[in-house]
């Protein structure tokens, strides 16, 4: 009562407020018909500005598992009615350690730029990216994994090993579909880097001067 004029105070006017045989503050609801209890259908008026109201709302919120504003406010609801208890609430929830950490917002690097290669105009497959999915478990209790070759549309091929000659055997099967490519982007997995060696062993003047093709980068 010591934060209030009484009954009469012109901020609980919308309250309907009155006070029960505790000379307690209480709220008039739309709920005084239903079978409960007396906090829940007269909830007890407190003001907004005191520190005990503040310390509820932190325990509340906390015993709730850092639930957001609505939340915390329908749980307080319950038992009391507190004057701009939203904005109050949030201002405190906005206050907790905890819930910055987990509601902080992530930093985002740019976008690097794509290589000159793979954004300059050529035929389909002539500059193509390689990478591998996550291994599959096959019917033979053994592990695949899904090579995908990349440009404008995608090639996918399945192979049972991570060896050099595995990843070169399904390389010579693209090849034979698509075309040979003239740059193959890759990351550093140690078949990758052994194929890279692999090609580079090559005489590509030898081949070059028997084939028409170009050598692979």
């Amino acid at each position: 009562m010591e934060n209030f004029e009484g009954v009469t105070d012109e901020r609980l006017r919308p309250l309907k407020p009155f006070l029960d045989q505790f000379v307690i503050l209480r709220a008039r609801t739309k709920l005084s018909f239903r079978e409960d209890t007396d906090n829940f259908k007269f909830p007890i008026i407190l003001p907004n500005e005191h520190p005990v109201v503040h310390l509820m709302i932190v325990r509340k919120h906390e015993e709730i598992m850092h639930a957001g504003v609505s939340i915390v406010m329908n749980h307080l609801r319950e038992n009391f009615w507190i004057l701009k208890a939203r904005k109050l609430i949030r201002q405190i929830i906005q206050k907790c350690t905890r819930c910055k950490r987990f509601s902080a917002q992530k930093t985002e690097v740019a976008p690097s730029s794509l290589p000159k290669d793979m954004v300059s105009n050529s035929k389909i497959f002539q500059i193509v990216g390689v990478d591998l999915a996550e291994p599959l478990h096959l019917k033979d209790k053994r592990k695949g994994w899904v090579v995908s070759f990349t440009c404008a549309v995608f090639h996918f091929e399945l192979i049972t090993s991570l060896s050099t000659a595995e990843f070169l055997q399904y390389l010579r099967r693209f090849i034979s579909r698509r075309g040979r490519p003239t740059i193959i982007y890759s990351d550093n997995g140690t078949y990758f880097v052994g194929t890279d060696s692999a090609l580079n062993s090559i005489d590509c003047d030898v081949v070059m001067s028997k084939a028409n093709i170009q050598k692979i980068k």
